[in-house]
């Protein structure tokens, strides 16, 4: 980001090197209008980065809910999607907090082999966790299939 910042920067001062400043208001302009131009351009690199990041959290969802069936079990795939949603918690702070409570109302962590634990279940739950999840993550990717 300081590169792109340096180079308008740089390439401000050079185009007003050329604008006649005989006197110190006229300077001032020029200095002002050097500093706008590396404000906007600072915003609009900083909007770019973060339009990026969030494509990059599309495709992931995409990704992690293509792999879902012949790389996970229904456990392991709720703990991926807890894991990209804790990632991307600054972009979707909502999903991940869904998704934390429905873990802890099904017992997600828990050892499904506990004394006095039902596995089946356990087993059924995680099945649950496990569409919904999907559905959170459906909802993410959908955006980027859209474009």
């Amino acid at each position: 980001m300081f590169e792109v910042i340096g180079i308008v920067g740089s390439l401000a001062s050079i185009v007003a090197l050329f604008l006649p400043a005989n006197s110190m208001k006229n300077r001032l302009i020029h200095a002002a209008y050097v500093l706008v131009i590396v404000i906007v351009t600072t915003i609009g690199y900083s909007y770019k980065n973060k339009l990026e990041r969030i494509e990059s959290a599309e495709r992931a969802a995409t990704v992690l809910l293509e792999d879902r069936r012949n790389k996970y079990s229904s456990e392991g795939f709720n703990m991926a999607a807890l894991s990209f949603l804790e990632k991307y918690q600054d972009l979707y702070p909502d999903s991940y907090a869904r998704a934390l409570d429905l873990c802890s109302n099904n017992s997600c962590l828990k050892n499904q082999y506990e004394e006095g634990g039902n596995s089946l279940n356990h087993a059924f739950a995680q099945i649950n966790v496990s569409s919904a999840l999907a559905g959170m993550l459906q909802g993410i990717s959908v955006l980027s299939s859209e474009k």
